[in-house]
């Protein structure tokens, strides 16, 4: 899937599920359920080291899933993901070595940033759909606002703290292309899957 059509889909589903599983099992039922409620689309992060075979068999067994991999601070990590058939590539921070990699292999990367510092360094990096980390205590809404001015050209996927009480005021935003949480996985464990 190209690039544009994969941004194509983040903003249409509006909403990025962000889980970190602890068996593979859990990650085929997350993701039937994910289908079921029409959001076709999950971030599976890298903090266990069973990621890459997650990514790999969800996106074998639900093959219109859209599968993003997060956490990823290495090129080490990039390249399991992109080996495993991740969509997309996400990561907490903003790793030069990481978005030229991905670059090359012509995959969709979006790094975290907090700072007009570091949104400048991805801007001049080539990238323009950034991950705002952590999002709700560094300013949420109001900082989405006061960077729109000198960064017209930015879309953000806020993440961290987002939840169900505020993800729609994220979402109003003009330069917020989706929301990222872990509160929709939450939603369908609490209804024990």
């Amino acid at each position: 899937m190209k690039i544009p059509e994969i941004l194509e889909k983040i903003n249409k589903f509006s909403i990025v599920p962000v889980a970190s599983f602890s068996s593979l099992n859990d990650a085929l039922a997350i993701s039937d359920n994910l289908i079921k409620k029409d959001l076709p689309i999950i971030e599976i992060t890298f903090r266990t080291g069973n990621a890459p075979e997650y990514i790999k068999t969800v996106k074998k067994e639900f093959s219109k899933m859209l599968v993003g991999a997060g956490s990823v601070v290495s090129v080490k990590m990039a390249k399991d993901a992109i080996n495993s058939g991740a969509d997309f590539i996400v990561m907490p921070g903003l790793n030069e070595d990481v978005i030229k990699f991905c670059r090359k292999k012509n995959i969709l990367c979006v790094p975290g940033v907090l700072t007009p510092t570091e949104i400048t360094k991805a801007i001049n990096l080539g990238c323009d759909i950034l991950k705002l980390f952590p999002a709700e205590i560094s300013g949420g809404v109001k900082y989405l606002k006061a960077v729109s001015a000198p960064f017209p050209s930015v879309k953000f996927i806020p993440t961290g703290g987002i939840n169900p009480t505020n993800y729609q005021d994220y979402l109003e935003q003009k330069n917020v292309l989706a929301v990222g949480g872990s509160w929709p996985i939450d939603e369908i464990t609490s209804n024990k899957i």
